[in-house]
């Protein structure tokens, strides 16, 4: 409301009054980033405020209101992105700002979407088993398992071994998850094998004939028998000690058996 008064020289005067309105006719100027780079979280998804893709929008007055969409969808206050959005084609987002007298105007800004959170794997634990098992059977040995938050992990292993020609000692198992962006990560398992059935011999029993001159190789006396020689590398020999004069025998043989287990053969001791 603005009032005018006029006054002559003799000091009459008159008054008018007008209403004078002001307007805001200047459309505010949105500014947007050019490029905005988005990772997942863990749980993959990420909601990005509409500021996230301002980059200093202005007004003569003042801005009163930023809004964002994708495509043809409304416009909201922020946006949300998933796994789904992880491409190598840009997302395609239009900011809107609207300055107080409800004036607006619109920008783009290119998103990509990634994903550089690797997978979570979980281990199977230590087992020590025995020489004879078949420590790649998984269910045996056991599997590693793993999540992540895009995608279903591809798990491998690796093996790296440390056994004796009697297949005991260890193995270091090194598993590895692996997500559709190539993210991994990995975890390492001991598999321990061992000779779990201790050997057991049964020596040949004492042999007699009365046939002077009869056969006395090991085929006809007798051999070394074995148990539990599952992972043993055996070696059998034997030595005679012939005595001639042993009444009232024709002769008398002792016979020394040496078995030797190379598995654990230590020559000296």
């Amino acid at each position: 409301l603005v009032t005018y008064t006029s006054t002559d020289d003799c000091g009459n005067s008159s008054t008018v009054t007008m209403n004078v309105t002001v307007i805001d006719e200047a459309i505010p100027v949105a500014v947007c980033k050019k490029d905005l780079a988005i990772a997942m979280d863990d749980d993959g998804i990420v909601t990005a405020n509409a500021s996230l893709f301002d980059d200093g929008s202005f007004d003569n007055c003042s801005i009163q209101k930023i809004e964002v969409r994708r495509g043809n969808d409304p416009y909201s206050s922020s946006l949300t992105f998933t796994c789904n959005d992880i491409s190598n084609q840009p997302v395609n987002v239009e900011l809107r700002v609207f300055d107080t007298s409800n004036l607006s105007n619109t920008c783009s800004v290119k998103v990509f979407v990634s994903d550089p959170v690797s997978p979570v794997v979980t281990c199977p634990a230590d087992i020590t088993l025995s020489c004879i098992a078949n420590a790649n059977d998984l269910s045996i040995a056991g599997q590693a398992s793993a999540t992540d938050n895009c995608s279903v992990p591809t798990i491998t292993f690796v093996d790296t071994k440390n056994l004796n020609s009697c297949n005991q000692g260890t193995i270091t198992r090194k598993w590895r998850a692996i997500d559709k962006y190539n993210n991994f990560t990995e975890c390492s398992q001991k598999i321990t094998l061992q000779d779990q059935t201790p050997l057991n011999i049964t020596w040949p029993s004492d042999y007699a004939t009365n046939v002077c001159g009869a056969v006395v190789s090991p085929d006809k006396t007798g051999t070394p028998s074995f148990t539990n020689n599952d992972c043993e590398q055996l070696d059998v020999n034997y030595t005679d000690q012939v005595f001639n004069t042993a009444p009232p025998a024709c002769y008398k043989i002792v016979r020394k058996w040496v078995v030797r287990n190379w598995c654990v053969y230590n020559p000296n001791i």
